[in-house]
């Protein structure tokens, strides 16, 4: 690949269980270079594309109020979300010789992001699919300088100087809709797995499932493997996000990348080995319950909420359709 692209994440206290999945993931993303800025400083990163850098929560604070020019003071790791868009700004002096960078989560596993993310579509397009989880940007003023324009719910100065609240300036109420109204030339690839998290079963939300499926990293790859018209089927995608579960990892994480093979579900990451979909599928049974309650459950949190907060996620609703 001609073009240099970097993946940009932020990830302040102890990195979590499944974290070595992630950085074996992306070791095996050659063609990309990986920053993780972190304060965990356990877990010891020897991969010629990944560069781990010493950072805490008030060191990101001070770095923000010197790149953006506004007071910046965050108290709780997940207000980050909202910073994602300003990476480009915030890290200029770390990425100063690539064409592209991107944002990314921790919550998700790599499969070959080339298969998807490669020089036609970056030569293409200034700004690349718009979820939290994985974003391309050009690597110039404009871009990295993107989050400033208009068109979003909330101003980034306003978003920047509230410590407390999310806001999520990283999607679609915010930068996407920033994107749209300054007419960048964008494109989304639906291109991978994002996990519903309205069921505790591993479903995906944004693709097609399956009474009898796996999510699996095979081969380097991220695969959906499903049974259908009673053949064993299976389809590519760029990555696997599993947003607020936190599943376990059931098996020791080998040093050698040959054997890195896995699925996940339910029951957390497991070794591929001999596997039988019938009996590892989820149970799809209780799944409108599972929604029922998961809908409940929101009503709640939203009755609970502080006035200052529902005016945030009302306006929120609002502009993701505007």
């Amino acid at each position: 690949m001609k073009n240099k692209v970097c993946i940009i994440s932020c990830y302040f206290g102890i990195l979590p269980e499944w974290f070595g999945l992630w950085l074996k993931s992306a070791e095996k993303n050659e063609n990309f270079d990986f920053f993780l800025f972190t304060d965990d400083e356990d877990n010891m990163i020897d991969a010629p594309n990944i560069k781990k850098i010493n950072m805490n929560i008030k060191k990101f604070n001070e770095l923000c109020t010197k790149k953006v020019g506004i007071n910046v003071n965050i108290e709780k790791p997940y207000k980050l979300c909202d910073f994602k868009p300003a990476y480009g700004k915030i890290f200029e002096d770390y990425i100063k010789e690539y064409d592209f960078w991107a944002c990314c989560d921790i919550d998700m596993i790599f499969g070959r992001l080339d298969n998807f993310f490669y020089d036609d579509i970056f030569n293409n397009y200034e700004k690349i699919n718009w979820c939290g989880h994985l974003t391309f940007y050009k690597n110039n003023k404009k871009l990295n300088e993107l989050f400033k324009m208009r068109g979003s719910a909330f101003s980034y100065k306003k978003v920047f100087k509230d410590a407390i609240n999310n806001y999520a300036f990283d999607e679609e109420s915010g930068i996407k809709r920033i994107a749209r109204v300054n007419k960048i030339n964008e494109i989304d690839l639906n291109c991978f797995l994002d996990v519903d998290r309205r069921y505790k079963e591993f479903l995906a939300g944004n693709q097609k499932n399956f009474d009898l499926q796996i999510f699996a990293y095979k081969k380097n790859k991220i695969l959906q493997i499903f049974i259908k018209d009673g053949k064993i089927q299976e389809k590519e995608y760029a990555y696997l996000h599993f947003q607020t579960k936190k599943p376990r990892v059931t098996f020791e994480i080998q040093k050698n990348l040959e054997d890195f093979e896995f699925f996940v579900n339910s029951n957390g990451f497991q070794k591929l080995e001999n596997v039988e979909l019938e009996k590892i599928s989820e149970n799809l049974e209780q799944l409108n319950q599972e929604r029922n309650i998961f809908k409940r459950k929101q009503i709640e949190k939203f009755v609970k909420m502080s006035l200052n907060k529902k005016i945030i996620r009302i306006k929120q609703g609002i502009y993701k359709n505007i």
